[in-house]
């Protein structure tokens, strides 16, 4: 018979163990947070219950075929979801207040737009900002400089236009929105409109009508977030611009606008040569009450059978029968 010191003794060990390892268990447990992401008929569902932003935006990269650069700076988790975005909208979504631009690089093997997006920076608290400079009264030399990437190169001057903006030094940001590189001028763009919102609505309707691609798709994106009639009038132009990005950034720029007019350009819209833009444009109406409802009518005449049947199913829904 086992002596009763004898059985403590065996049991000991695993106890301590347990003891040990337990919380490493629980915590682990704890951070085991799920997300699913999918991808179908060029539609964006993803559904993330704090999972690493990283990982959610490196799985949409994996199914999307969106190319991602400095994806290891963000740091935060993601929460919420969404469904059946476009790609350009669900990112926006999915980044929210990430420093962040988003470009476009040709087209893909299907000739849809091929989205690139440059992560520039997962904006940390002051304090934690501080803390990374160097002590230069440590004793320890330091490293020597090498040539930044453009990747770095975009991430430093971002950086230097949000202290900018923290300083209030608008001539700053007018500058890099009027002239600088793309990436510039997108993030001098967005810090401008919440500075001077007029100002940069002027710069805004000058990149729109940009040869340039990048920023053409710029001015858009803050122009959506600008509700006013010159803003709106850039954003119908737009939609007839033969870049189907530009397009569908025009598009999705209008849901925010409130002028009259309004309406009607989305009802051009559900005549646009894409597919995704015609019923893109349907869904908008569909939010906008009576004048959408009367939009909606409109399309029923449209030569596109899957636009006429979605905009039955649409009005369906507005007037459910009894």
């Amino acid at each position: 018979m086992i002596s009763r010191q004898k059985f403590l003794d065996a049991l000991g060990l695993p106890l301590l163990i347990l003891f040990f390892f337990l919380p490493a268990i629980v915590e682990a447990a704890s951070a085991d947070k799920s997300f699913s992401v999918r991808w179908q008929q060029n539609r964006l569902s993803v559904v993330a219950n704090g999972a690493p932003l990283r990982d959610v935006l490196a799985e949409v990269a994996r199914q999307t075929g969106l190319e991602v650069t400095g994806i290891k700076a963000l740091k935060r988790e993601s929460r919420g979801q969404f469904s059946d975005l476009l790609l350009r909208d669900a990112v926006k979504k999915l980044l929210g207040n990430v420093n962040y631009a988003i470009l476009e690089n040709g087209a893909g093997a299907n000739g849809d737009e091929h989205l690139v997006v440059m992560v520039l920076g997962d904006s940390a608290p002051s304090s934690a900002r501080e803390s990374s400079v160097i002590d230069k009264s440590s004793d320890e030399k330091p490293l020597p400089k090498r040539p930044l990437t453009p990747d770095e190169y975009a991430v430093a001057e971002a950086d230097n236009l949000h202290e900018a903006a923290d300083r209030g030094d608008l001539g700053a940001l007018r500058r890099a929105a009027a002239k600088g590189d793309p990436v510039a001028q997108s993030v001098a763009l967005q810090l401008l409109s919440s500075k001077d919102p007029d100002h940069a609505k002027r710069l805004a309707i000058a990149a729109a009508t940009s040869t340039d691609l990048d920023r053409r798709l710029s001015g858009l994106q803050v122009l959506a977030d600008i509700d006013a009639p010159d803003s709106t009038a850039t954003l119908g132009a737009a939609l007839k611009d033969p870049a189907l990005a530009v397009r569908q950034a025009a598009l999705t720029g209008l849901v925010s606008q409130t002028e009259p007019q309004t309406v009607a350009l989305m009802v051009e819209a559900t005549r646009d040569r894409d597919p995704s833009i015609r019923l893109q444009a349907l869904e908008f109406l569909s939010q906008r009450g009576a004048d959408g409802e009367a939009g909606l009518t409109q399309a029923l005449g449209s030569p596109d059978s899957e636009v006429q049947s979605r905009a039955r199913e649409l009005l369906d829904q507005m007037n459910p029968t009894p």
